[in-house]
């Protein structure tokens, strides 16, 4: 290969890697705009399973860990956690359970609440595979945040808000988009808020 040819393909390599930044950096922004962002502002997100000992006995027999989100579920400024849980048979339609375990001063953990039917199936999501992109909490908010889809690709961010005088975790707002990959006119958006439960 002489060098002209090699100048050429290492500037082409140069451009593709400069788009993929700039798409990523797009990609973020756009899903930031849409998502969690409107709904619970400068919230941490993590995948870590680094699901501490004294929490270990929630976990069900027979399931994994498939998330594990720590952050202030009940705004007493003591971590929480968040679980979704898994069946180890890998039935791709088996219910997925998610727990909220809330901890006193002392590091002991309550089972707070469970929901089994939150958390959208594996399968659930189509080709796009497993719907569940993670769990986000801040100051007494946790979203579930699922995508999915086909040409028709949806996301669905389903946001509680802790209510201290009943001592638990009301519907907030429920977000929705669908994007048409071959028609943008096709695309919609969904805001439902308290007033429309």
């Amino acid at each position: 290969m002489g060098k002209k040819s090699c100048f050429v393909a290492l500037l082409l390599f140069i451009a593709a890697c400069g788009n993929k930044k700039g798409e990523n950096v797009a990609q973020k922004e756009k899903t930031d705009s849409m998502t969690v962002a409107a709904v619970v502002p400068n919230a941490i997100q993590s995948d870590s399973l680094g699901l501490p000992d004294a929490a270990k006995p929630f976990v069900l027999s027979n399931y994994n860990v498939l998330k594990c989100q720590k952050g202030d579920l009940n705004n007493d400024n003591i971590e929480d956690i968040s679980l979704v849980l898994e069946n180890k048979k890998g039935d791709g339609d088996a219910l997925r359970p998610l727990l909220l375990l809330t901890q006193d001063q002392k590091g002991v953990y309550t089972l707070a609440a469970r929901n089994d039917s939150i958390v959208a199936c594996r399968e659930c999501g189509g080709v796009m595979g497993d719907p569940l992109a993670g769990i986000t909490i801040k100051d007494g908010f946790f979203t579930v945040e699922e995508e999915g889809g086909s040409r028709q690709r949806w996301t669905r961010y389903i946001t509680f808000q802790y209510d201290a005088a009943q001592n638990t975790w009301i519907l907030h707002r429920i977000d929705e988009t669908v994007a048409d990959t071959l028609d943008p006119k096709g695309d919609k958006k969904s805001v439902k808020t308290a007033k429309n439960f």
